[in-house]
Formats: C-alpha cells, structure tokens, sequence
C-alpha cells in the first residue's frame, strides 16, 4: 500500500513539473505556431495535462525500473531536482520575484523658449504679414516626470531560472551516462552482468553438487531456508500387511501425484548418503497457491494483457502487477536435516535443469521404513513487473501449498 501511494505522489510530482515546463514552453514559442491567443484554451490545457500525465508516468518508470537499481543517487537526485524545479515554478506562477522594479525618476530640465533677435538697424521693422510661428514646448520647470520601466524580473528569479537550466543539464548528462551504461560503455559499477547459466546446486548456495566419486548431483546437505515445509506422513507410502516399498516406488508414487497435478518436467539429486531429493520446475500462481491456468503457469515473465479496460489501463499506470512463483522439493532421507542460507531465484530455478532424469541405481533399491522421513519444502518468489524478483515469506502452510497443487490428494492414495 505505501508503495502504492509512493509511486502515485512520485507520478504526480513529475507531472506537475513537466505541465509547467510545457506551458513555458508554450507561451515562450508554442502560441506564434499554434495561433496565439485565438487557439481554443481549453483544448490546448487539457493537451498540456495529458501530455504532462504521460511524461510524468514515463519518467517516473524510467527512475524506478532503470535508474534506481543501478544509482540510487542519482534517482534520487533527479526526484529532488524536480522538486526544486516544480516549487521555483510555484513561486513563479503566484508572483514570487516578478515584482514591478521601482520606476526610474527623471528631473526633467525646464524648456526657456527662444525669443526672435533685434534687427541690426535703429529702424522699427515691420512685421511681415505672416507672423513667425515660434513652437513652444510645453514647459515642464519644476515639475517631475515618471518614466514607466517594463516589469524587470528579480534577481531571485533569474537565479531560480539558472538552477533550473543547471538542472536540466545535469539531468542530460545523468540520462546520457545511463544510454551509455547500458550500451557497455557506462561504469563497471552499473555495468548490466549477463545472466549466469544454470549451474548445479550448491552446499548451502556454494557447495559443489557433484560427488567425486560417481559425478551422480547431491542436493545441499543443509537446503536454503524454504517459504514452507510440510511432512509428509509415511502411512502415504507404508501400507499395512505390504512389504516396505523400495525408494524407487516412492519416488514413483511422487511421480505420478506431480503428473496429476500438472507437472511434467522434474529432476533427481542425491541427498546426504541413502535418500534422494526431487525438484519441480518453476511455475507460476495465484497469491492463494493455486496454480495459474494454461501455459502461462510455466511462463517466468509477466505477460501484458491487450484485453483490459481503460480504467485498468489507468490503474495499471500507477498499480505494477506482482507475479508469484514456486518450486517444490520433496526430500525422502533417514537423517534429519535443517535448512541455511538464503534461497537465490536463479539458483532454485536452475535445479530441474542441473540434477538426474533417474535415481541412481544404489538409491533406487534402497528399502523405505519407517525411520525414513519425506518432506516437501515450498520456495516461493514474487517478482513485481519490471523489477528484480525476490523471495517470498511464509503466508501459506506447506500442506496448504500441496493441497492447492493437488498434490496432497494424489499422495495420500
């Protein structure tokens, strides 16, 4: 829920920042384009508004899915720059520093009329018919004229509008190191390393899963912590007035409980000395552990969906979906065992590709009895779209898992 919230105000801040960075832009050069004050205001707002909404929600993915996994300072600087740059823009739209500069006093010098010379001579001249016209100005002595100056702006302002630009130019040099990063010429620190290629199981995440002595794959003597475990009871596999099964039927009998349930892809791994360890493949479910319906179960990526609503379009802008998966390991061994170390989605993922399509012959004609203990640990990852998968905690029971599976039934037969 509150990173809900959190990428909703993130979306909304970055949108408010590119709606006035648009208008701007508009006013600035838009409106000698588009037609000036005649174009209709309405129609170009709400252009501005949808515009900025699709900006906003861009950049804000392009923070949290490429830039945050790789520098969380720069991400976080990119959201303070536009906070900075929205609240100069605030103050620019209510006022703040484009106050009218004081107007500029002019002392105006009074204006003394010429006057026509005396003529050279004692005589009186005449005067001419036309009389000269003398153009007298005005006289302003003694009084003050005010100029009017143009709005100046502040230099509050001009120093906001300077660490905007800074801003924005930073922001270029941010984007152009995180182009060049992903295209192999970035920093080795951000530098994307290839996904490794499914490697076999490890003692505790580390240990080498081969014996030297046969090469047959060894399960970890201490598995990664699971999201669940369930015992298995062994009146499932130990029937009264029957010989003991060898490993071999048991293993059968989990077999056939996974083809029922819909798994078709498994492997074997040899566990501590007599027992034997079997994985699933990685599926896909719903939240409650039931299994997704269809292909998509055995799908890893979250696919888009073309047949939602406009309103879940909306919802999806600001809403990252969450995909959840599952491997289930029954271990079947006489020692009892605990659980280190945390689980890897890579390495889990890797164990039906890494272990045996058969047990080994000496496992296979071991006898099952009642010392024997069967255990299904549950590993369960939930991968939010577009970012990193992750494990999950324990919300359902082990059994519950089994039964969701349908497996739980099947063995119980």
């Amino acid at each position: 829920m509150l990173k809900s919230i959190a990428r909703f105000f993130l979306i909304l801040l970055l949108s408010a920042a590119a709606f006035f960075l648009l208008s701007d832009l508009y006013f600035s050069y838009g409106m000698s384009i588009i037609g000036g004050a005649d174009a209709a205001p309405l129609l170009i707002l709400a252009l501005l508004v949808v515009l900025s909404l699709i900006v906003g929600t861009i950049v804000s993915k392009l923070i949290r899915h490429v830039i945050w996994p790789r520098s969380r300072v720069v991400a976080s600087a990119l959201v303070l720059l536009s906070t900075v740059a929205l609240g100069w823009q605030v103050l620019q739209f209510s006022g703040f520093g484009t106050a009218a500069a004081p107007s500029q006093v002019v002392v105006a010098k009074p204006i003394v009329p010429t006057m026509p010379s005396k003529p050279t001579t004692g005589a009186v001249k005449k005067p001419s018919s036309k009389a000269p016209t003398v153009t007298k100005k005005p006289s302003t002595a003694g009084k003050v004229t005010t100029k009017p100056t143009a709005k100046k702006k502040n230099g509050i302002f001009s120093k906001a509008k300077n660490a905007v630009k800074k801003g924005v130019s930073t922001v270029k040099k941010s984007a152009k190191k995180i182009t060049g990063t992903l295209s192999g010429q970035g920093s080795k620190s951000a530098t994307v390393k290839p996904k490794p290629s499914p490697q076999p199981v490890k003692q505790g995440a580390t240990a080498s899963p081969f014996r030297p002595d046969d090469g047959y794959p060894v399960f970890p003597d201490n598995p990664p912590i699971a999201s669940a475990r369930e015992v298995i009871p062994n009146r499932f596999f130990l029937k009264e007035g029957e010989p003991n099964p060898t490993l071999k039927q048991v293993s059968d009998k989990i077999l056939k409980a996974l083809d029922a349930g819909g798994y078709y892809e498994t492997s074997f791994y040899r566990f501590r000395e007599n027992g034997f360890a079997l994985a699933t493949k990685l599926e896909k479910i719903h939240e409650d552990g039931t299994p997704i319906a269809g292909d998509e179960r055995w799908s890893a990526d979250i696919k888009p969906r073309f047949d939602i609503s406009f309103t879940e379009y909306l919802s999806s802008l600001f809403l990252a979906k969450t995909g959840y998966y599952r491997i289930i390991v029954f271990i079947v061994s006489e020692e009892a065992f605990s659980q280190s170390g945390d689980a890897d989605r890579e390495v889990a993922e890797a164990w039906v590709s890494s272990g045996a399509n058969a047990l080994q012959k000496d496992i296979a004609k071991a006898e099952f009895t009642e010392d024997h203990l069967s255990t299904a640990l549950v590993y369960v990852f939930e991968k939010p779209e577009t970012e990193p998968s992750k494990f999950a905690g324990n919300w359902l029971q082990g059994k519950t898992h089994l039964e969701k599976a349908k497996l739980w039934s099947a063995l119980s037969q």
